[in-house]
């Protein structure tokens, strides 16, 4: 009880992306393979992994591998969506600022975020059907925020632009609610 208590906070902090934790990430999957194998998570390995059935200790390690490769990019969501969210609700005095914070913060970071997402190369094949669910709605969301840059950017905010950016919001959060339940079932086995 008490491990899955301690999975499910490490993996809600991921998914939250919570600025408050700072670990020393690698910077690709490959790195944190080769970096945990020279003992830089062996804290994390030996707190956690002897409690592990020993038949999945393989699984386990690659999904931690996982899970410290996805935190390093958190920080670039975190402030794209923080930024978004800020933003959102512009009114004319604000309309200015909103463009710049979309053109300069929100899309330039979820494209970095995406695309650190992307260079994760999970090992496990129901880790690697789980990711491509992560990949998609993010991909999903970057979408959506694009369609509504284009709506706060055009001459008379063109309503169509926002009825399919909240189309594409929705479905990129149904994907991301899939992806949280079957990492969090994953890590379950744990």
């Amino acid at each position: 009880m008490k491990k899955k208590l301690l999975m499910t906070m490490a993996l809600s902090l991921l998914l939250a992306g919570n600025p408050m934790v700072s670990w020393n990430t690698p910077s690709t999957f490959a790195e944190a393979s080769s970096t945990a194998q020279e003992g830089k998570y062996d804290a994390y390995f030996a707190e956690y992994r002897n409690q592990v059935n020993p038949e999945l200790w393989e699984k386990y390690d690659d999904y931690v591998i996982y899970f410290y490769a996805n935190h390093q990019y958190d920080s670039y969501q975190l402030t794209a969506l923080n930024t978004y969210e800020k933003n959102k609700k512009l009114k004319k005095s604000t309309l200015s600022k909103g463009k710049a914070a979309m053109k300069n913060i929100v899309i330039p970071n979820y494209k970095k975020f995406l695309a650190g997402i992307k260079s994760i190369k999970p090992t496990q094949p129901e880790l690697i059907t789980i990711h491509h669910k992560l990949i998609k709605s993010t991909s999903i969301r970057l979408e959506a925020l694009i369609l509504y840059q284009q709506y706060i950017s055009s001459k008379n905010l063109d309503e169509r632009f926002v009825e399919k950016h909240y189309i594409k919001m929705n479905t990129a959060n149904a994907l991301s609610l899939e992806f949280r339940q079957e990492i969090s079932d994953y890590a379950e086995q744990f």
